[in-house]
C-alpha cells in the first residue's frame, strides 16, 4: 500500500537457520539446521528524491528440538530448543546514478 511517500508492505515465506554448538573441550562441536515459516512487514519512506529510510520486522518460527547427546555429560533426553527468532532492521537507501 502506497500512501504519499510511504510504502507499507508485508512479506512471508520459508526461512532457514544454521547454528553450531561447541564446548570448551576442543573438537566437540555439533552443527544443526532448521527450517520454518517467516513473516513480517515494514515501511519505506522517501525522504527526498533518491533517498529513502526503511524499517522492517521479521519473525522466524522455528520449532524443532536439537538433540545434544554427543556432548559429555548430556543425557539421552537432553535437547536445546530454538523456538522463534525476531529480527528488526533499519536502513538508508541512496540512489547514486540519475
Amino acid at each position: 500500500m502506497l500512501w504519499y511517500d510511504v510504502l507499507f508492505y508485508g512479506t512471508g515465506g520459508v526461512g532457514a537457520a544454521r547454528y553450531t554448538f561447541s564446548e570448551s573441550i576442543k573438537g566437540n562441536e555439533q552443527r544443526l539446521k532448521d527450517t520454518g515459516w517467516v513473516y513480517g512487514g515494514g515501511l519505506e519512506w522517501m525522504v527526498a528524491y533518491g533517498v529513502s529510510l526503511r524499517t522492517e520486522y521479521l519473525r522466524y518460527q522455528l520449532g524443532d528440538n536439537a538433540s545434544i547427546t554427543g556432548f559429555p555429560g548430556a543425557g539421552a533426553g537432553d535437547f536445546v530448543r530454538f523456538h522463534d527468532i525476531d529480527v528488526v532492521r533499519a536502513g538508508v537507501s541512496v540512489r547514486l546514478a540519475p
